[in-house]
């Protein structure tokens, strides 16, 4: 189908094109698959929200060297409102890739493909 066939092109490129074009994204070692269930609080959510425990990662059969950003989008793909729990903990955890998470919704949301 290609890129100039997607419905909303006109209103999308000003908003992928900064994004698509940048080249100062650093490549980094990523989870690949950001999801609560591959998320472990030690003893307990409560004890990690008052700083008493750690959060560990499991399930890295999909880690790899990525951009930097790839566990940010990884761990929204899944989500179909824009202001659930998941997508706020998300824009707070990757404060620095807001730019590409409000770029990714625009692209799903407007494009009619999803991305899974």
């Amino acid at each position: 189908m290609g890129y100039s066939h997607i419905p909303h092109l006109v209103a999308l490129r000003p908003i992928l094109s900064p994004i698509i074009e940048r080249f100062d994204i650093p490549i980094s070692m990523c989870h690949g698959d950001m999801n609560i269930c591959n998320l472990i609080f030690e003893g307990g959510l409560q004890n990690w929200r008052e700083g008493q425990s750690r959060i560990s990662f499991v399930d890295w059969e999909q880690a790899g060297w990525m951009p930097s950003y790839w566990d940010a989008l990884k761990g929204t793909w899944l989500e179909f409102e824009k202001d659930t729990e998941w997508m706020r903990v998300m824009r707070a955890v990757f404060v620095e890739y807001n730019d590409i998470l409000d770029a990714d919704w625009e692209w799903r949301t407007r494009s009619q493909i999803p991305i899974l």
